[in-house]
């Protein structure tokens, strides 16, 4: 006990941060291994145009990746939206890259989301 005290009084743990809430506003999670995730900035005045444009950014993948869609409801930057794109293996993410995601289909809704948000950051994550 006094260990820890001496560390809560001594140090910058005393900050806390979390836990975050996140709401899915589209798709489903998936156990698939890989996921791309995009971070976007938006006006909540455009989240809806926003997750309008979703059905098509997900009809330009194959079948077998899942996507899902969530906006913060307690966290430090209200103004997100996070699009988590899952695959099974770095080589379907490859393919998924050069067949799908430079296709006219998919870079048309980049295009739109591009008026109505920033994309602040991407990211891939592989489950160890």
């Amino acid at each position: 006990m006094n260990n820890a005290r001496s560390q809560l009084e001594g140090a910058n743990i005393q900050s806390i941060t979390g836990p975050y809430v996140y709401r899915t506003v589209f798709g489903e999670p998936t156990a698939q291994p890989i996921i791309v995730q995009r971070q976007y900035q938006l006006s909540r005045a455009n989240l809806q145009a926003a997750i309008a444009m979703l059905p098509d950014a997900k009809a330009a993948f194959s079948a077998s990746t899942g996507m899902t869609v969530v906006v913060p409801v307690f966290a430090p930057e209200l103004d997100r939206l996070i699009i988590n794109y899952y695959m099974n293996s770095m080589s379907d993410l490859g393919k998924e890259l050069d067949d799908n995601a430079m296709s006219s289909a998919f870079q048309n809704v980049v295009s739109k989301a591009a008026s109505i948000g920033n994309l602040v950051t991407g990211r891939v994550l592989a489950a160890v």
